[in-house]
């Protein structure tokens, strides 16, 4: 008899425990659905070079003379004097967080050079600059405006020159009573134009000269800019 209540007991206990846990679900409620944390938003730093070009890439480490970039095929290693500032952004929307300048460095002469990846495309190399962000064209840029204003200045003052000339040996070849008092004073004026060219052009081309000669190779010295930039391809 006890035995036949004590199972009794048992398959009640065992009913109800499975009526408790089948309980949510007949109410409708089930059991609450674990949370999903949010996914982490994509952290990606942008490298922006001195030459104004950019190079996106997701870690990077800033070494003795060089900034080490990971890509895809590999490791880029550009040199320091490349880079103007490295950006952390986060991510769709890229929000920037926050930004390394990099100090201005002299360029070590050092090619970015990439490692391992058989076949990796070689990464694009920023056009070599000065300590002020100029390049190669821009300093010859300049020494061809410069170059082209001494040759004009030359150009007028040639041709002024030779109007005095033709006015000057006019006046002086002539002969009394031939010429009226207007005609003589318009000559003279005229000479005294071409004088007065004359000395502005080879003012000017005295100008051209010190900018091409001094101002712009002790400009492109502070600068650390090659001597070989301020010459004409």
């Amino acid at each position: 008899m006890k035995r036949l209540v004590l199972t009794l007991s048992l398959v009640l206990l065992a009913s109800a425990t499975a009526f408790a846990l089948e309980l949510p679900k007949i109410l409708g409620g089930g059991a609450p659905a674990a949370e999903t944390a949010p996914p982490e938003e994509k952290v990606t730093y942008i490298i922006h070079l001195v030459s104004g070009g950019t190079i996106e890439t997701n870690n990077y480490t800033i070494e003795k003379d060089s900034v080490r970039i990971i890509m895809l095929t590999g490791a880029v290693y550009l040199d320091k004097s490349l880079v103007k500032s490295i950006e952390e952004v986060r991510g769709e929307e890229q929000e920037t967080i926050q930004t390394l300048k990099l100090k201005p460095q002299k360029q070590g002469g050092q090619t970015p050079t990439v490692v391992p990846g058989a076949n990796a495309p070689e990464p694009k190399v920023a056009e070599p600059v000065d300590l002020n962000g100029h390049s190669k064209a821009w300093w010859q840029k300049r020494v061809k405006e410069w170059t082209d204003k001494r040759k004009e200045a030359l150009e007028r003052q040639k041709k002024a020159d030779e109007e005095w000339n033709n006015y000057d040996g006019i006046l002086s070849t002539m002969k009394p009573g031939t010429y009226t008092d207007f005609d003589i004073k318009r000559y003279e004026d005229w000479r005294g134009a071409a004088r007065t060219e004359s000395d502005k052009a080879e003012s000017d081309v005295s100008a051209a000269d010190k900018m091409l000669n001094v101002t712009i190779p002790e400009e492109a010295r502070k600068a650390d800019a090659p001597p070989g930039w301020l010459r004409l391809d």
